[in-house]
């Protein structure tokens, strides 16, 4: 079962992908993450893609299916995967279905998790990620505690509930933000559109307001009544 997961920033994405993950029996894939352990590893995939964002180009799509396949040939991923953010690009999709068709696989299903854009700014600028899980908190949904204030101008310094510090991400900033929203509608809506009626692929929209199990609520259904 391969499914690729899509939402703007602070959809919710990093959560539902576990819920769908353990749904369906597959493993989660982020080729953001893969590129970053490769530049991290100083391989020459990794060195390729340094050489392109140190002069601020986009990384070829070729590079990207590049790195993602050789992640797709470990054993823990045969039974299936799901594509966390991926593919952004037509010619990506192209890459995706035709690695898939020749071992003789296809994408089963979409999951377009769907908010607003106020309710992404809000979602995204006030989250705070812990250094040492990664583990994403939210200031006003999951309400860390405070472990002290600036001495300068009191502002709360949050922490998880083991105690360890936790940090703004560093695309929290409102600038940044805007401009993961504005490349979302520029280029990922109108490929959800494309994945649908050239690729003919089931594309579910779901409502990624409302609480957080409710959204699973909803994808469960969706599992149970298409995808089983």
């Amino acid at each position: 079962m391969d499914i690729i997961l899509h939402g703007p920033p602070g959809a919710g994405k990093g959560t539902q992908s576990e819920n769908i993950c353990e749904k369906l029996g597959i493993v989660a894939i982020s080729t953001g993450d893969l590129i970053r352990t490769e530049i991290k590893n100083g391989t020459e995939l990794g060195k390729t893609v340094k050489a392109y964002s140190s002069q601020g180009r986009l990384v070829p799509d070729e590079t990207v299916m590049q790195i993602l396949a050789k992640r797709l040939e470990q054993d823990d991923v045969a039974n299936g995967v799901l594509f966390d953010g991926f593919p952004r690009t037509s010619n990506q999709a192209k890459m995706l279905k035709e690695w898939l068709g020749a071992r003789g696989r296809s994408v089963n299903a979409v999951f377009s998790l769907e908010i607003t854009d106020e309710e992404a700014m809000f979602r995204c600028t006030y989250r705070l990620t812990n250094p040492e899980t990664k583990k994403t908190y939210h200031i006003y949904y999951h309400k860390p505690k405070i472990l002290a204030r600036s001495e300068t101008d009191q502002t709360p310094i949050f922490a998880c509930p083991n105690g360890t510090k936790l940090v703004m991400r560093d695309d929290a900033l409102p600038s940044k933000v805007q401009t993961r929203i504005d490349t979302y509608h520029a280029e990922t809506k109108p490929l959800l559109e494309q994945l649908e009626k050239d690729f003919n692929y089931k594309v579910f929209k779901v409502d990624g307001m409302p609480y957080i199990d409710d959204i699973k609520e909803e994808i469960n259904q969706i599992i149970q009544e298409n995808l089983r």
